[in-house]
C-alpha cells in the first residue's frame, strides 16, 4: 500500500484504492490460511513494539493520502495525521485481526463499501 500512497492519483480514488487494499490483504491471509493467520495473531500479541510500529506507518500512509487531499482542497481535514487516524479506526472492523471470523460472512464486502463510501461522504467537500 505504500505505493498506493505515494502515487499521482486524484485523492478519493487514492483513498479508496488504499483501503480496499488493507481490507483485501487482511481478508486473504485470514480466509486463504486460517491456521497460517492464526499462528500471525499470536505472534502479533507476542510483538506490541513491532505492531505499533507497523499501525504508525499505516496511518502515515493515510495521512499522506489526506494531505494531499486537503491541498487541493477535496478533502475538509484541518488536521490530517488526526483525520487519518480517525479513518484507521472507523473501519478496524474491515482491518483488525479480532473481526477475521466476519470477512467471510455474506455482506461483509457491502458492509465495507457502505462504510468508505460514508467516510468519503464526510471527508470530501461539497463542490
Amino acid at each position: 500500500m505504500p505505493g498506493i500512497a505515494e502515487s499521482d492519483e486524484e485523492p478519493v480514488a487514492r483513498l479508496r484504492r488504499w483501503l480496499w487494499a488493507l481490507f483485501d490483504a487482511k481478508r486473504a491471509k485470514a480466509l486463504d490460511d486460517p491456521e497460517l493467520f492464526a499462528t500471525y495473531e499470536v505472534l502479533v500479541s507476542e510483538q506490541a513494539d513491532v505492531v505499533a510500529d507497523h499501525l504508525d506507518e499505516l496511518v502515515g500512509q493515510l495521512e499522506r493520502i489526506v494531505a494531499d487531499g486537503a491541498v487541493v482542497g477535496t478533502f475538509a481535514a484541518a488536521n490530517p495525521r488526526r483525520t487519518a487516524r480517525a479513518l484507521f479506526h472507523a473501519l478496524s472492523r474491515f482491518h483488525h485481526p479480532a473481526y477475521a471470523a466476519a470477512w467471510a460472512a455474506p455482506g461483509a464486502v457491502e458492509d465495507f463499501e457502505a462504510v468508505v463510501d460514508l467516510v468519503l461522504d464526510g471527508l470530501v467537500r461539497p463542490a
